[in-house]
């Protein structure tokens, strides 16, 4: 993506060429994947699973903005990568929800945010938020986070919102690990 004929043999000859934004996107992406890919055997197979969707949204994410012409596709990246936080730090908490939350699903044919409401008495949307302003990220992502699956109350991020929400979407039937696309 951001080869060129001249080959890069210097750390700053890279990061002059990707530019400060995509830097710090992919540094967010690869310190992120730490948290995800968990040593313990339990959380690994689901930690792996949420990361491969949260990089594939993010790299839809980041698609979808250039092609609507979005002002900051990088922005969009990182929301698309964080969008699903919330349902990392279910997996982590090593309670037993997120096995729960994912075996109500299968048997009731359950949404997530419903048997997550069930289970929890909240959703991985409002989990993530808090999590995002612990670590005091930008408004942007926490929007991205917050109005994933609703949009519409997204205010002046609906726009980034939208393309984090269609990034998640395309990456459940299309990404490493399709589900069935339901009306």
């Amino acid at each position: 993506l951001y080869g060129s004929l001249v080959r890069v043999e210097s750390l700053q000859q890279a990061l002059a060429r990707l530019g400060a934004k995509t830097t710090k996107s992919l540094v967010l992406a690869a310190s992120m994947h730490n948290y995800f890919l968990n040593s313990n055997p339990g959380v690994q197979a689901w930690g792996q699973a949420l990361w491969q969707h949260a990089a594939e949204s993010g790299l839809a994410a980041r698609r979808i903005a250039v092609a609507v012409g979005y002002d900051d596709p990088e922005k969009a990246f990182v929301g698309g990568v964080v969008h699903d936080i919330g349902k990392l730090v279910i997996l982590l908490t090593g309670n037993g929800a997120y096995r729960e939350i994912e075996n109500l699903k299968r048997r009731n044919a359950m949404p997530a945010l419903e048997a997550e409401k069930k289970v929890l008495g909240t959703d991985h949307a409002a989990i993530g938020v808090l999590l995002m302003e612990k670590w005091k990220m930008p408004q942007s992502a926490k929007a991205c986070v917050q109005y994933h699956h609703c949009v519409n109350l997204a205010g002046k991020n609906s726009q980034l919102a939208a393309i984090a929400s269609y990034a998640n979407h395309l990456s459940h039937p299309f990404g490493a690990q399709p589900l069935p696309i339901t009306p």
